[in-house]
């Protein structure tokens, strides 16, 4: 190999060294200004990771797959309806009897005195739960709360003096913005790595797993940063070691595209599930999509291509192939749209909706229900 180009070589991997562990940083101890002082300079990763992992949690929870939902059973021959793709992120392993799962996840502390919040699915059925922090303590942990429209799920542990973990606000990102990860990763613990914001406000209906994202009323934020089994619970960090999102899921048929829960939202759902344990989430039964080619030309909205039994839009006599058009005198033009306008009202309220069938106007008044805890 030449020196001209063993010199390029080592050139290039100095800057991809320092693209990960001092970003914006122009030299050592300096602190790069963005939206104001960074309160950590050329080591900033190395400065995050002993700051926040005391308030970052390693969970391992124990379930049977003869539990409803999340279970996990083997497959014979080639088959795979998604579930291996779920069991692969979720860190669920299966157990010498066939039955008992072994599900590691990670968490956060909002409260220092045990209060845990991670991602549902991690302990979705579990009959034990451990919880190890990064000081060596451990812990046996209860669910306290869980929400499954959100997938996020509060559990308890009974320490005390727990570091709690700082909260940013998503809504500052900006695409390209670096940001850092820390979690269980294929259960070693703490495992820290970092990207960038990739996306903001996205939809990822059309591959989250089963939960109440699907109904495109919950928008994303996309990361490239590393996050493997294990990670699902853990946080989103911006470059002030605060954390902006919880990591929820990744494309399972992609490379470095994974999404996370905003911290706001996360944080409310939290502090929630703290004081009432569950979430009444309003609920009519329906799945929508947008506007197709075929559509009315005069209708517009949104085409209604499911009304689930014994759903409170049954009842109220909607049904496949209406076209919605407003909600509350609202026009709508997309299903998040739609969900917006119902999730302003509480169960036992009504939604009034004009919708178009068969060419013709109907007004339909749903009343809206509570979500049931299991939704598919």
């Amino acid at each position: 190999m030449s020196s001209g180009l063993s010199k390029s070589l080592l050139f290039l991997g100095a800057m991809l060294l320092l693209s990960c562990s001092v970003p914006g940083s122009a030299a050592e101890g300096t602190e790069r200004k963005l939206e104001g002082a960074l309160p950590f300079g050329a080591n900033t990763m190395i400065d995050i990771a002993k700051e926040v992992s005391p308030a970052v949690v390693n969970i391992v929870s124990l379930t049977t797959s003869s539990q409803g939902r999340g279970r996990v059973e083997p497959r014979g021959g080639s088959r795979d309806d998604g579930t291996r793709k779920l069991r692969r992120y979720f860190g669920m392993d299966q157990g010498e009897d066939g039955n008992q799962l072994r599900v590691t996840g990670s968490g956060i502390v909002i409260r220092s005195d045990g209060y845990i919040l991670t991602t549902l699915h991690v302990v979705q059925n579990a009959t034990e739960i451990k919880v190890s922090l990064a000081d060596g303590r451990s812990f046996d942990a209860k669910v306290i709360g869980r929400d499954g429209f959100t997938d996020l799920a509060l559990i308890k542990v009974p320490g005390t003096g727990l570091q709690e973990i700082r909260f940013g606000d998503p809504e500052r990102l900006k695409l390209g913005e670096w940001v850092v990860a820390i979690g269980n990763q294929f259960g070693l613990e703490h495992t820290v790595t970092c990207g960038l914001i990739s996306g903001l406000h996205r939809e990822a209906k059309a591959f989250t797993p089963s939960f109440g994202a699907r109904t495109g009323a919950v928008k994303f934020i996309q990361t490239d940063t590393p996050i493997n089994p294990g990670s699902s619970g853990g946080p989103l960090l911006n470059l002030r070691g605060e954390v902006v999102g919880i990591n929820s899921f990744i494309r399972d048929d992609a490379q470095n595209i994974g999404f996370a829960l905003p911290a706001s939202l996360a944080r409310e759902v939290g502090e929630k599930l703290m004081r009432n344990g569950a979430i009444a989430h309003p609920y009519i039964g329906i799945e929508m999509r947008d506007a197709i080619e075929n559509a009315p030309v005069d209708a517009g909205g949104v085409e209604v291509t499911l009304v689930k039994p014994a759903s409170p839009a049954s009842s109220a006599g909607l049904e496949a192939g209406d076209w919605i058009l407003e909600v509350d005198q609202f026009s709508v033009k997309t299903p998040g749209d739609v969900s917006k306008a119902v999730g302003v009202h509480s169960p036992g309220e009504k939604v009034v909706m004009r919708v178009k069938r068969n060419g013709s106007d109907k007004t339909i008044i749903v009343k809206v229900d509570r979500l049931p805890e299991e939704v598919e």
